[in-house]
Parts: structure tokens; sequence; C-alpha cells
């Protein structure tokens, strides 16, 4: 086994520290989601499994480029050191933080979404002001044609009661 200088395994020690603060970073991201969300049950292992993965990936891809992706004790020391202490330190801070920012989207999202539907509205209402005579005359013409098809129903009622008649009179054996 090749022996790493000291100065590099302090650098290696740094960046797993950083990785672990970066996780909880995550984490505080994560569960300010899920507070706004609320997720129902069956979504929360579907969230987790993807949060999961996502640190994973950043955890390895920090380990490949850091130092080869080598694991040692000083690696699961540091990244839970990190997360130790970005918990202990920061974390109450970051929550507020993504909380407010989350809060302030979703308020500019549901801004947005009102004011395109407003828009819309506005853009439906003047494109339907030259069809407006079209669409009294469509809604003229669908009255007399239910009321036709109706008076035409109980005609062809009345029609098949007399043929049903008569068929039962010309059917029947002469005794």
């Amino acid at each position: 086994m090749q022996e790493i200088p000291v100065a590099l395994q302090g650098y290696y020690f740094v960046i797993t520290l950083t990785l672990g603060a970066a996780v909880g970073v995550l984490f505080d991201f994560y569960r300010t989601c899920r507070y706004f969300r609320r997720p129902r049950r069956h979504w929360v292992f579907i969230w987790d499994l993807i949060f999961f993965l996502v640190v994973t990936v950043l955890v390895y891809a920090g380990l490949l480029l850091a130092n080869w992706g080598e694991v040692r004790v000083y690696v699961f020391v540091g990244l839970t050191l990190g997360l130790t202490l970005y918990y202990l330190l920061f974390s109450p801070t970051v929550l507020r933080l993504f909380r407010f920012l989350l809060r302030v989207f979703l308020t500019g999202l549901g801004a947005l979404h009102k004011g395109l539907r407003a828009i819309g509205l506005l853009v439906v209402s003047l494109v339907s002001i030259p069809l407006r005579p079209f669409l009294i005359l469509g809604r003229f013409i669908k009255k007399k044609l239910v009321r036709s098809r109706v008076s035409l129903q109980r005609a062809g009622g009345r029609a098949l009661k007399r043929a049903k008649k008569y068929v039962n009179i010309f059917s029947k054996k002469k005794s």
C-alpha cells in the first residue's frame, strides 16, 4: 500500500468535511421541499430513494475527483464530522433561508400563474368578440336541431308503434 503524505491526507479530509456539509445542505433542501409539498406516504419512499441516489452520486463523484475514489477511515470520519458540524452550526439558519426562498418562489409562481391566466382569458375574450355572432347562431341552430330531433323521435316512435300494430294485425292467423 502506498503512503500518502500528511498534507495530502489533510486536503482529502477537508474535501470529505465539505462533502459531509454538502450532504447536510441537500438534506435541508429536501426537508424544505417536503415541508411545502407534504407528499403522500407512497411518494415519500420514491423521494427518499431519489435523494439517496443523488447523495450517493455526489459523494462518489467528490471522492473520485478528490482522491481517485479511495475510501479510507478518514473519509467516513470526515463525512460524519462535516455533516455533524453543519447541523450544529448552520442547519437552522439554512433551513429558514430555504423556507423563505421557497415561499418567495412559490408566491412568484402563483402570481405568474394568475397573470398568465388573466392574459389567456383576455386573449380568449378578444378572439371571441368577432366570433360572437357565429356563437349565437350556433346556439340557435343547436336549439332548433335538438327540438327537431325530439319531435322526430316522437314522430318516429308513433310511426313505429303503428307499424308494429299493422304487422301484428296482418300476421295473425285466421282461425
